[in-house]
C-alpha cells in the first residue's frame, strides 16, 4: 500500500515493535518489511535536493561583491527551482531535516496485513490539500500573499503573517499544479521486479 502521508503515530506499527512481531509469520513479516524498506529508500533517492545551503547563504552576504552576486543568482534559482510535471517532485530542505518531503516512512498495516509507505504529513496546508498529496496527486489550491513592493508578492502564513507584511497588501491567489508523482511509480517498480516476490521465501 501507498499512502499520500502518514502521521508520526505509524511509529506505533514499525515492524521492531513486538505487538507488530506478534500480528504475522516470520516470512510474511520480513518481505514486508524489506519491502517497505527498499520504497522508503528509492523513493527518497528519487527526490533530489536543490535547498539553499548555510554556506551559500554566508557567501551571499559576503564582501566580495562578485562572489556574493553570483551567490544570490544561485539561490533564486534553487528556490524557484521546480521538477518538470510528472517527474518526482524537489526538496527545497537542506538533508537531515525532519519537515521534508523526503522524510518518508513504512510500517505494518494490520487490517489488510500489508506495508503502507508514504511520506510524513507536513503542517502546511494549500486548501484541502496537504503538500504531498498535492505533489502525488496535483490539483488547484490557494496561497496567501503579501506585496512585497510593487509587482512583487511574497507567499505567508495567513494565520501568523511576518511582523514586516504588517500593513502590507495582501491577496488569496488560486494556483493548479500538474502531478509530480513519486510514491506511485516507487510501487510499481519495487514489486514488478522479477526478486520481490522471493522476499517472503
Amino acid at each position: 500500500m501507498i499512502a499520500a502521508t502518514l502521521e508520526y503515530q505509524i511509529r506505533d506499527m514499525f515492524f521492531d515493535r513486538q505487538a507488530v512481531q506478534d500480528m504475522a509469520d516470520k516470512n510474511m513479516q520480513r518481505g514486508l518489511r524489506l519491502t517497505g524498506a527498499r520504497i522508503r529508500q528509492r523513493a527518497r533517492r528519487n527526490i533530489k535536493t536543490v535547498a539553499v545551503t548555510k554556506k551559500l547563504s554566508e557567501t551571499a552576504r559576503s564582501t566580495d561583491k562578485r562572489k556574493a552576486k553570483r551567490a544570490k543568482a544561485t539561490i533564486r534559482r534553487r528556490i524557484t527551482k521546480t521538477s518538470s510535471p510528472g517527474a518526482p517532485p524537489l526538496s527545497h530542505v537542506p538533508s537531515g531535516e525532519k519537515i521534508s518531503i523526503r522524510n518518508i516512512l513504512y510500517a505494518y498495516e494490520p487490517s489488510r496485513k500489508s506495508v503502507v509507505a508514504g511520506p510524513v504529513k507536513l503542517n502546511g496546508t494549500s486548501g484541502e490539500y496537504v503538500a504531498p498529496e498535492a505533489l502525488e496527486f496535483g490539483g488547484t489550491f490557494s496561497v496567501f500573499e503579501a506585496s512585497v513592493r510593487p509587482g512583487r508578492w511574497s507567499r505567508i502564513s495567513k494565520k501568523k503573517p511576518p511582523r514586516w507584511a504588517r500593513g502590507k497588501r495582501t491577496r488569496t491567489r488560486t494556483l493548479k499544479m500538474a502531478p509530480r508523482p513519486n510514491m506511485f511509480p516507487t510501487l510499481k517498480e519495487v514489486t514488478g521486479e522479477p526478486s520481490w516476490p522471493g522476499l517472503f521465501d
